[in-house]
């Protein structure tokens, strides 16, 4: 009786369905005949392993890879990234045309059109975190406006929204504005009375979840020996943000006199990109020393800027450009390069998973047979129509689903560049994972429009025909 409870709790159809489109999600992986890489995808799969928090970033998708790969290979990472995101689609478009017979078919034209012309894939097909940041903008919605949700669907959402914010601290520094933005709209709300339909329990389950994922990497960093913080480089990565964006540089030349630095004697040398100051050993932030040494003696000129009343103005402006600059960058292939050249890019590979080393090292990827040309020529002119498609047919505020999905759209991608942009550093790469929400938006507002005209259609041919 207990297993025969079990198949009725995990509907093989579905998870068959899901496994299919699934693999249509992470279609680059199979033809390149091994999951795709990035340079920081080895420290991820070896911190899986022996389980220590990484110095520069979280814990949480170490643990997401060792619950869903056994330690035997890691296609079924990416299997599960590609069954997550397309599961994640197909609700938010049940609960978007809820009186559609055939929402599958919406579905697969959906993933085939992401799959061919957007990031999604090629992020979803990475050894990487960075397909999830959309994913958890999907989650939101679907916790605050979905329909018809079973109750073990609804665990795995708010299960599934505190890992992926535990995979990256951008995730924390998104979700966390987004929820207050959420629960603010809906306590102004004189148009947006959305809290009839999501429950206020919802909104503040949301804003605990962040609450909850900050202090789990705590714990974890803390029993781990990094101490009680999210990140022991954190300082380091702020001040190569400051750096590169002429912040650093403008409060030394104002405070050395007063409060010398050791920085203070390379105010020459502050005009690098943020990722110089971060990982070249040389830079003057670093001055070959380690990367949580090097934070440790950043701590007090960091905390003096974030501090410092006059240098607000500053901190804003630079902000705000670098959002927006980031807003603007769509690379799909960026990182996307061989890496065999390296061993460190693949030593947790050679170490953990040796039998899938072949295939790594025969991929199309470490062969260098990826041209993203073509496909970047396509990228930008189709991200601004998007934003022009959603322009042009905002729904009206009576459609509150509609308006609250396009909303949550938008606004992870907008909050994904500023946590990037604006406090890491403008990078291609890190736009690009969520620029494909802005085209899934805007064709899920052109399907609508497409099932209103037929409709109109329909009902003028029953008009026609009694007439006649």
């Amino acid at each position: 009786m207990g297993l025969k409870r079990l198949f009725q709790l995990i509907p093989l159809r579905s998870f068959g369905y899901y496994l299919i489109t699934g693999l249509i999600v992470i279609a680059p992986a199979l033809m390149n005949n091994y999951p795709l890489v990035y340079a920081d995808s080895n420290t991820y799969v070896a911190s899986s392993r022996n389980l220590l928090p990484p110095i520069d970033r979280p814990i949480g998708y170490s643990l997401l890879i060792r619950a869903v790969t056994w330690q035997s290979t890691l296609w079924t990472i990416i299997l599960f990234q590609g069954m997550v995101m397309s599961w994640l689609i197909h609700e938010v478009l049940r609960s978007l045309f809820p009186n559609s017979r055939a929402t599958w078919r919406k579905h697969v034209l959906m993933l085939t059109f992401l799959t061919l012309f957007t990031s999604l894939p090629w992020y979803a097909s990475q050894i990487m975190p960075d397909v999830l940041s959309g994913g958890m903008g999907l989650c939101v919605f679907l916790l605050l406006l979905g329909r018809n949700r079973s109750i073990l669907s609804t665990c795995f959402l708010w299960v599934l929204l505190f890992v992926l914010t535990t995979c990256h601290l951008s995730f924390l520094a998104m979700l966390f504005p987004l929820c207050l933005g959420l629960i603010v709209l809906a306590f102004v709300r004189p148009w947006f009375r959305f809290s009839r339909l999501a429950p206020r329990k919802t909104l503040v389950g949301l804003l605990l979840v962040p609450i909850l994922a900050s202090l789990f990497i705590v714990g974890y960093n803390d029993r781990n020996g990094h101490g009680a913080v999210l990140s022991p480089t954190s300082s380091l990565f702020l001040a190569g943000r400051f750096a590169e964006s002429g912040v650093l540089r403008t409060y030394l030349s104002k405070t050395c006199a007063s409060s010398p630095h050791e920085l203070c004697d390379h105010l020459d040398q502050l005009r690098a990109t943020g990722m110089y100051f971060v990982w070249d050993a040389g830079a003057p932030t670093r001055q070959h020393r380690g990367l949580v040494e090097s934070s440790g003696r950043l701590d007090t000129v960091v905390h003096d800027i974030l501090t410092d009343p006059s240098m607000w103005p500053m901190l804003a402006w630079t902000s705000a450009v670098s959002t927006l600059t980031q807003l603007a960058q769509v690379n799909i292939g960026s990182g996307i390069e061989p890496y065999q050249r390296n061993p460190d890019s693949y030593a947790a590979i050679s170490r953990g998973i040796p039998h899938e080393l072949p295939a790594y090292l025969t991929s199309r990827q470490q062969r260098g047979g990826w041209n993203f040309e073509f496909m970047n020529a396509l990228a930008m002119p189709l991200y601004l129509a998007a934003w022009i498609t959603i322009v042009m047919f905002f729904p009206p505020k009576s459609k509150v689903r509609w308006v609250m999905f396009i909303l949550i759209m938008l606004a992870t991608v907008i909050l994904n560049a500023f946590a990037t942009g604006a406090i890491a550093n403008v990078y291609d790469r890190l736009q690009a994972r969520v620029t494909w929400l802005v085209i899934f938006a805007a064709l899920a507002i052109l399907f609508e429009r497409y099932a209103l005209v037929h409709q109109f259609f329909l009902s003028w041919r029953r008009v026609v025909h009694r007439t006649s």
